[in-house]
């Protein structure tokens, strides 16, 4: 059978226009891609450390309900170390006689009080005499001050050498008369010359005049009934004189 030349080229033409669309339509599968191209790997971070929560602060059950304590009843242990020398006798005075002794504790009569230890300064007076006055003596008279100038000696007090300089110059006291306190220059039968800064001053001495000589004493020679006078530091006694 004779197939003409035009049918054959439309024959051919469509079967190239086939094959084209089929080339061109999307495949119903198409090719899967490595798991690396779907997504983007983030980059790495370094962790953190935590930060540590401090503990609770727990209280107390003697904290929660606590109970009345009366600190002058407790008494202070001795501290490191104390004022001595004149040191000791620089503060806030007191001055009076002793009610009660409670532990480190005394109390006057007034109802002021201090602690006191070991460590305190503790001077006391024993009875002394004329022979034992001396120039170069840093002393303390009570004194009544008479007409023509000059001062009648009621006591003399040799000081504790720790003492030497301390509350210089001529004051009134509570008798009445006056207390000088002052270094001798002079010791004559009857008679003292003490001087205190560029003043002097002179002291007749009447027969009956005593003498008395402050020694070191200790935390046994406060006794109820003990008149005192004391320096107090942060309510600890730093010295005490025994009168």
């Amino acid at each position: 059978m004779h197939v003409p030349r035009r049918t054959l080229y439309c024959v051919a033409a469509t079967g190239l226009c086939v094959l084209i669309t089929a080339c061109r339509a999307p495949s119903a599968n198409p090719p899967s891609l490595p798991p690396s191209a779907l997504y983007t790997r983030a980059p790495a971070v370094e962790p953190t450390r935590p930060v540590p929560t401090p503990p609770a602060q727990v209280a107390s059950s003697a904290s929660a309900d606590p109970q009345p304590i009366d600190p002058a009843r407790i008494p202070t242990p001795p501290p490191r170390s104390l004022p001595s020398g004149a040191a000791a006798f620089a503060g806030n005075t007191f001055a009076g006689e002793v009610q009660s002794l409670d532990g480190f504790i005394v109390l006057f009569t007034d109802g002021t009080g201090f602690r006191i230890n070991d460590r305190s300064t503790i001077l006391r007076s024993q009875p002394g005499s004329r022979s034992d006055l001396r120039p170069g003596q840093y002393v303390g008279i009570d004194a009544v001050p008479q007409a023509e100038g000059t001062f009648l000696g009621a006591t003399v007090t040799v000081f504790d050498e720790d003492l030497r300089g301390v509350a210089p110059g001529k004051r009134s006291s509570e008798t009445g008369g006056v207390r000088i306190n002052g270094t001798l220059e002079e010791v004559q039968p009857g008679e003292l010359t003490v001087s205190y800064g560029d003043e002097s001053a002179r002291v007749r001495l009447a027969a009956n005049t005593p003498a008395l000589i402050q020694v070191r004493g200790g935390m046994d020679d406060v006794k109820v009934g003990s008149k005192l006078f004391a320096v107090v530091n942060n309510g600890i006694a730093t010295g005490i004189i025994i009168q």
